[in-house]
């Protein structure tokens, strides 16, 4: 039997779980109410060391220099860390086989 209704599953950690909502649930519920998702691109303000082949999301705070958007990336604890999203303005995504993401890279930023 088909119900015709989304369901979705979210980690137990609060920072990946609000990220998750942020990154997947919203973009769906805009669509579904024909609302166009708008994805913003900030440059890094310093360089990124990761895993290769892994995307990841790192809360920001943005500064505006010189007419461009600036992230720099707030060190946490994990995704249960919480209190560190506070007074960031929103997260950043890096996907890459890099293990260094250049400062003045471009990349998607969403906003809280």
């Amino acid at each position: 039997v088909s119900t015709n209704k989304a369901v979705f599953g979210l980690p137990g950690n609060p920072v990946a779980s609000l990220i998750c909502f942020y990154k997947y649930i919203l973009p769906f519920l805009d669509k579904s109410m024909s609302i166009n998702e708008k994805t913003s691109h900030v440059y890094l303000a310093q360089d990124i060391k990761i895993k290769k082949d892994i995307t990841i999301f790192l809360p920001v705070i943005i500064k505006n220099e010189n007419s461009k958007d600036l992230a720099t990336h707030i060190k946490n604890n994990g995704s249960g860390d919480y209190n560190s999203l506070v007074g960031t303005d929103g997260f950043i995504e890096i996907t890459s086989k890099d293990e260094i993401i250049l400062k003045g890279k471009s990349v998607p930023f969403y906003s809280w």
